[in-house]
């Protein structure tokens, strides 16, 4: 009897090669795994088959002591093997395994599991109901689930779940093998290639090597050019096998595809805003918002009968960017541009632009002007009044790039059909993604090794394609010539072995294919073929780009559109001087004007045959790649000669100002004030004595006690330029001297009673720096303000009081919760939990008194923009303010002279990172411990303080930290004391024979395996603690947190990647770095960043725990 299986299983991929399997079952959910009537289950106990390991099948579910027979079937041949694991061979690769299992005693049958055996992953997929896949339009629902391999298993990228498929292509669907289009029901990383939900499966039907598209979409990835990633598969629809496919990215405007922010991405983030707020359906509004655009520039929308201003909600749209389009022979899109010169540019993002007059005809006339400006004489037009060469609208390094690929592929739609451009906002518009390149290189009316592609094809669109006018331009001649030599010996020969081992993977899977799709079993000569058409051709490529004057002499056959240099031109170019010049000699000519690297230089006489330019700095490459310089007769068109030459532009250096502010004490806040850069800045590194301080690398740093006696200064780096500016060296860091005769008021914060107030309440923070404990009773707060009587903090210089109750104990902190503040639509830094004591008093956010007073006589005051008090008062400074209701004012060390200008630092609590508000961060009793004697009292030490009266709250930056075995670390510190100036004595370990320490250092080694207790003995008598427990694998890192997460770089520049934070801070898991377009940006395995060329990359930092960040970049 045949039966019928469900099949469960995992899935995987074979990413390293770029190799899948895909298979499709009808009744199932994957392989592996059957659930037969009742309880009882049949599975394998592996996820995937390897050839010569065992592949066991196991049983759940049925009687105890219950004993089975088992029959093995290989594409439903019996094998003689009747135990309960089976060993596959080669000969069984691309074939299914099936095992079925009965009851011993009764012969029962208990149900079995199949399972597909490839070296490659396979993918399983069922339509829902078994129905067949029939139209372009509509979806049919379906499960997928992959099957891992020995490379890839659980984490690797793997899905399991729903998806829809339908079918997609133009020509290609009308092929008996058919491509289909998946959309995953959420997004996800398929084997690496970046998150998405829109996948598609080529099916190479025209070509039996079945390696074109992703060869070439490789390559093109490794140029720098955006790229769809791709891996083979192979296909069984509903439990039909139909051969291999390529599972590979849709060309979208996504993050990890082509790496531009939508036009219909915002479109769906302004539908999302207004369903938010308004309670509208979202996916409704949205599909009314996306197929009528009218509202992008009319900023109204009208849904459901009411009208909504978009500005409300979100935006505006700059329409300047968001855009993909192609240049297609077909007319099948809603949205599409006919060129002046007839060429068909279709709308893909966003496809209804024809909606809005505005956002077409931006895209219209932009790719217009690029047209008129390829085929003008100078390559210049007039766009929105201003003369542009075609490089100033369409990306250079693209156009260059994506015509390479178009010739060494010999792509027959090249320029025709398949043509991607895009555009970000502001920016220039790229070609690429490549896409559709079966028809390529030998294959499908390609066979020709000796020709050009830009003049080789007359169909459809090639008549008066682009490139046949920018083919004449001296200056993409001498761009292209380079770029091919660039990559000849690397990028080229990597071509083709990743042809070579491609087809060694694919030997069984594409045999398989071939047998099913083209009656042969001879794959291999498929593979050979292309390799030597590829080859045979690149060797003719070489010898037509053995030189620019080459390149043009080999044009030079295709009359009318080829650029032919006029010998009564010659160019003399002298680099040796400050400015880089150009002696011309001429016939026949009065005056000449000259371009360089295609922009206009300028216009000159010419006396005596002879005329002498000058090259501006600016108009110089600085990328490496040679200069052209045109000149042109200004009164005869079409004659003109160009020359080439290698000065680059010299680099301009950082520059700018930068200056360190704040009281240079200990626990003081200091802050880098950075001005007049001509680039961003990438990093401020704080220095004491001119060594570096690590960690600090911040815009604000908080003086430590180990700093006492060094001068500080800063170094900033920019994120492009070379250079750094260095500021003056502050003071000697001071230590605080506290008094210790009466208590303070340490921290002060007003909010005004404002909207968007980042602190949750108004406070007033005092503090005992006396060795005896206070009672409070006969204390009070006094408050006043003189701001107008609008403003709630206002007293009209009445002052107001507080009565304070309780006890303060030496070294402690007390808190005044005043006015709750209202912080809707702010991010609120400090929340005040809990006070000793509550006060329903505003403090005003620019101006006030606040005074402590015993028995009515003044113990401390402080004041901001009122009468001076205890010194001057906190003022405005000019062109500033002093407070505003992001800032409290904080003394610093706990010191006072009576000169509250000395004695008190300004803080603004949301620029400060979050170790700093932390330890600012307002005390209460709460925060301290009342006073235990110590069993033992602790031996003194010479440098270490007399122990304060109380318990001395402390704590480290770790409470339980893991430590391999062997591994050494210097990483604990103490992170807050309730002694000011507290400081770590000595360390020391419960066990060092587990733990050894550097009592001076901190320095800790993991001796064995085992637990100990790490003690900071402190200056103050305190201590604190951190667990180490000693394990031996390495310490897997927990979270990963980056200095940058977006780079914007010049091609040449560098960054050295940084990592903020990493958790635990023990962790010794490796870190690896890697480019997802090593040839846009290139990264080194200690995280150096390289800009190779112009575009943007993705960079990926991961530990091997798994834990992973990227950083964008862009290289401009």
């Amino acid at each position: 009897m045949k039966r019928t299986y469900r099949a469960k299983g995992r899935i995987g991929s074979y990413l390293a090669t770029g190799l899948l399997l895909l298979v499709f079952c009808i009744t199932g959910n994957g392989p592996g795994k059957v659930t037969a009537a009742g309880p009882v289950t049949v599975q394998f106990e592996q996820d995937y088959v390897q050839v010569g390991e065992p592949l066991q099948v196991s049983v759940s579910g049925a009687a105890e002591g219950e004993e089975f027979t088992y029959e093995w079937y290989v594409n439903d041949q019996k094998s003689s093997v009747t135990q309960s694991s089976f060993t596959a061979d080669e000969s069984m690769l691309e074939k299914m395994i099936r095992a079925e299992v009965y009851e011993k005693s009764s012969g029962t049958s208990l149900g079995g599991a199949e399972i597909f055996c490839s070296r490659i992953p396979v993918i399983y997929i069922d339509t829902e109901n078994g129905v067949g896949i029939t139209s372009k339009e509509t979806y049919v629902n379906a499960d997928m689930k992959i099957q891992g391999n020995e490379t890839y298993g659980e984490g690797a990228g793997l899905y399991d779940g729903a998806i829809e498929i339908r079918g997609r292509g133009n020509a290609t669907w009308g092929n008996p093998k058919k491509p289909y289009k998946l959309k995953l029901g959420s997004s996800t990383d398929l084997f690496g290639m970046g998150s998405s939900k829109h996948w598609v499966l080529l099916a190479n039907y025209n070509e039996n090597s079945l390696l074109r598209n992703k060869v070439s979409y490789d390559l093109s990835g490794k140029m720098g050019l955006p790229y769809m990633q791709s891996v083979h598969v192979g296909m069984i629809l509903n439990g039909k096998y139909l051969g291999n496919y390529l599972l590979c990215e849709q060309v979208k405007l996504e993050e990890d595809r082509v790496n531009v922010e939508s036009f219909e991405a915002k479109i769906k983030a302004a539908a999302k805003a207004i369903s938010k707020k308004t309670g509208v359906d979202k996916d409704s509004l949205e599909d009314a918002m996306m197929t009528n655009l009218e509202w992008v520039t009319s900023d109204s929308v009208t849904f459901e009968g009411n009208t909504y201003r978009v500005s409300d909600y979100y935006g505006p749209i700059d329409i300047t960017g968001g855009y993909l389009v192609e240049l297609d022979y077909y007319d099948d899109e809603v949205s599409q541009i006919i060129t002046s010169g007839g060429k068909r540019v279709k709308f893909k993002d966003p496809e209804y632009a024809v909606t809005n007059e505005e956002v077409y005809g931006y895209v219209s006339d932009y790719v217009n002007a690029f047209e008129a400006a390829v085929e003008s004489e100078d390559f210049h037009t007039d766009y929105q009044g201003t003369s542009v060469h075609y490089s100033e609208l369409f990306d250079m390094d693209s156009l260059v790039k994506f015509w390479l690929m178009q010739e060494i592929f010999f792509n027959w739609d090249g320029m025709n059909n398949s043509n991607y451009m895009y555009k970000d906002v502001g920016g220039l518009m790229h070609f690429g993604p490549i896409w559709d390149m079966d028809l390529t290189a030998g294959n499908g009316g390609t066979s020709s090794t000796t020709t050009w592609q830009t003049f080789g094809f007359d169909f459809w669109q090639h008549p008066n394609q682009w490139y046949r006018h920018i083919t004449q331009d001296p200056y993409f001649i001498v761009q292209a010539c380079q770029y091919y030599h660039s990559i000849r010996g690397t990028l080229l020969e990597d071509m083709l072995k990743e042809i070579s081992d491609l087809g060694t993977m694919l030997e069984e899977a594409g045999k398989a294919n071939k047998i099913m799709w083209a009656n042969s079993d001879n794959y291999a000569s498929s593979v050979q073929g292309f390799k030597s058409w590829m080859e045979r051709h690149l060797a003719w490529m070489d010898q037509q780009f053995s030189s620019p004057e080459q390149m043009i002499r080999s044009l030079g056959q295709y009359q009318g559109y080829t650029y032919a240099p006029d010998s009564r031109i010659a160019i003399s170019v002298d680099e040796s001087g400050e400015q880089v010049k150009a002696s011309v000699s001429v016939e026949g000519m009065d005056s000449i004007c000259y371009y360089v690297n295609g922009q206009f230089g300028g216009s000159a006489d010419v006396a005596g045959g002879k005329a002498e330019l000058n090259v501006a700095n600016e108009a110089l490459n600085d990328d490496g790649t040679s200069n052209t310089i045109l000149v042109c007769s200004s009164a005869a068109k079409g004659v003109s000669n160009f020359a080439v030459f290698d000065r680059q532009r010299e680099p301009d250096r950082l520059k700018g100002n930068a200056v360190i502010s704040g009281i240079t004490r200990v626990y003081g806040t200091l802050k880098a004030d950075v001005s007049d850069t001509n680039d961003t800045v990438a990093a401020i590194q704080w220095l004491a004595d001119g060594e570096v301080i690590e960690g600090a690398n911040g815009t604000y740093f908080r003086v430590t006690p180990d700093l006492t006696g060094k001068a500080l200064s800063v170094v900033v780096t920019g994120e492009h330029l070379e250079g750094e500016i260095v500021s003056e060296k502050t003071e000697k860091i001071t230590a605080p001297g506290v008094q210790k005769d009466h208590l303070i008021i340490h921290q002060v914060y007003g909010g005004g009673g404002s909207d968007q107030v980042p602190v949750s309440h108004s406070f007033i923070e005092l503090y005992n720096p006396t060795a005896e404990e206070v009672e409070l009773t006969g204390y009070e707060i006094g408050y006043l303000s003189n701001r107008s009587s609008s403003k709630a903090g206002s007293t009209g210089g009445s002052l107001h009081k507080l009565q304070l109750s309780g006890r303060l104990p030496s070294k402690a902190s007390y808190l005044i919760r005043c006015g709750q503040e209202d912080t809707t639509g702010a991010e609120i830094v400090l929340q005040i939990a809990e006070a000793d004591q509550e006060w329903n008093q505003t403090i005003d956010n620019k101006m006030y008194q606040v005074i402590l007073l015993r028995g009515g006589v003044t113990v401390d005051a402080v004041s901001v923009n009122e009468a001076d008090v205890e010194g001057r008062a906190l003022a405005d400074p000019v062109g500033d303010e002093i407070l505003s209701k992001k800032k409290c004012i904080r003394r610093v060390g706990y010191v006072d002279t009576d000169d509250n200008t000395a004695d008190f630092e300004v803080l603004n609590l949301t620029n400060l990172p979050e170790n700093i508000l932390e330890a600012i961060r307002p005390l209460s009793l709460s925060d301290y411990v009342p006073e235990k004697k110590p069993d033992k009292e602790p031996e003194k030490e010479p440098d270490r303080q007399e122990p304060q009266p109380g318990t001395v709250k402390a704590v480290l930056n770790a409470s339980q930290l893991k430590l391999q075995k062997k591994q050494t670390a210097r990483v604990l510190k103490l992170e807050r004391s309730s002694v000011p100036g507290d400081a770590v004595a000595e360390w020391v370990s419960s066990d060092p024979k587990i733990v050894s320490i550097n009592k001076k250092t901190g320095k800790m080694t993991g001796k064995r395996i085992g637990t100990a207790v790490i003690t900071a003995r402190l200056k103050s008598g305190g201590s604190a603690e951190c667990k180490i427990k000693v394990i031996k694998q390495k310490v897997a890192t927990k979270r990963l947190v980056l200095s940058k997460t977006k780079l914007t770089l010049k091609k040449g520049r560098s960054y050295r990647i940084r990592i903020k934070t990493r958790v635990p801070l023990t962790a010794n898991d490796k870190i690896t770095y890697r480019s997802k377009k090593p040839n846009v940006a290139a990264v080194s395995a200690k995280g150096r960043i390289t800009a190779r060329a112009k575009g943007s990359s993705v960079i990926i930092v991961k530990a091997e725990s798994g834990r992973k960040k990227t950083i964008k970049v862009t290289v401009k």
